[in-house]
């Protein structure tokens, strides 16, 4: 029988059958460490929040799924958004042919019977898809609302065939900063980079993801799963800025970057984020800066010159009333990140 016209059958995953999963999450093109059940457990440490994963099954082998942490609001069963989260949503597997016309057709299928399921459980939904899952026509004929994200991404290559590709401004900032005697050390030490991010979100008023103390929570997980590494850039033993990456062998995210309030003015953040570019291990690497949505943060990643790649948010609701309860919370949500209360 023909790979497409085969019976997928789906189900929700038990712990014992997450490393089939997390392998799956590998061979697949765009599937990302934000899909991996160790991420998922890093997640539910901050939030509390248990996952669930459910997959659609060609016999014994995984063609689709996708990892979430469902949770209840007003009585209502929802999938949201989670912190640091910038990918979730629906993988699919990739049939081993040229031809377009199947590749599409295989995605649409095992998209729609996992909408199905989600449907058939979940009153209200949001996510976003990872860049590679482009198409979201199986969405929006499911009666879901799908709008349009964007990252700048890479891959690392040698420091000179980056510096072609940089703008100007950018090469001379890098030339200016190695002048200047900058340096940049990898580092276990959490706090300053957690008053850094929280004073940059400060400065352009609005309020973070998460707290002070969920920030501490979350980096130290991050470091000790060992995805992920903090960097400070120095002059001497003045810190001028951190950041903080997550890696896997195929791509480097930038997840969070803060600057000294006192050193703003002097672009390190340019040279913060040219200085991990820089690191032996993570040559060939894919570097993603996680979104260019916002104009002031587009400004600078554009410099890096690399591809401006699309991905979706997508949302479902029920009904109308659930749709205007989620238009509210989400009217709420927003005026609460404008707030710099109690930041």
């Amino acid at each position: 029988m023909p790979e497409l016209q085969q019976k997928l059958s789906v189900r929700e995953l038990v712990p014992e059958e997450y490393p089939l999963w997390d392998t799956f999450v590998y061979d697949t093109s765009a599937g990302t460490l934000f899909h991996t059940t160790q991420w998922g457990k890093i997640i539910t440490n901050l939030t509390r929040r248990p996952f669930k994963i459910i997959a659609a099954f060609n016999e014994n082998k995984i063609d689709g799924g996708m990892l979430f942490w469902p949770k209840k609001s007003f009585g209502l069963k929802a999938i949201t958004y989670m912190p640091a989260t910038t990918y979730q949503g629906i993988l699919t597997s990739q049939l081993k042919t040229d031809r377009s016309s199947s590749l599409i057709a295989n995605q649409q299928r095992i998209v729609k019977i996992l909408l199905e399921e989600l449907k058939n459980e979940y009153d209200f939904m949001q996510f976003s898809l990872a860049p590679g899952m482009e198409d979201v026509r199986p969405y929006l004929w499911d009666n879901f609302k799908a709008i349009p994200a964007y990252t700048y991404s890479f891959t690392i290559l040698s420091m000179a065939e980056l510096e072609f590709q940089f703008n100007r401004t950018l090469r001379q900032n890098i030339r200016t900063a190695k002048k200047d005697g900058l340096s940049t050390e990898e580092s276990g030490q959490i706090e300053p980079l957690i008053e850094y991010v929280l004073s940059s979100y400060r400065l352009h008023q609005k309020k973070p993801p998460i707290s002070a103390n969920q920030l501490k929570v979350l980096f130290q997980d991050i470091l000790n799963q060992k995805i992920g590494k903090i960097y400070y850039l120095k002059k001497g033993i003045k810190i001028l800025a951190g950041l903080i990456i997550l890696y896997d062998d195929k791509s480097v995210y930038a997840l969070f970057m803060g600057i000294d309030p006192a050193e703003r003015e002097q672009n390190y953040n340019k040279y913060i984020y040219a200085s991990i570019m820089e690191k032996e291990e993570f040559l060939g690497k894919r570097f993603d800066f996680l979104g260019a949505n916002e104009q002031y943060f587009e400004t600078l990643k554009r410099s890096f010159g690399g591809e401006l790649q699309n991905f979706y948010r997508v949302f479902y609701a029920k009904n109308t009333w659930i749709k205007w309860l989620a238009a509210l919370r989400e009217k709420q949500h927003f005026y609460h990140r404008k707030s710099t209360k109690n930041i």
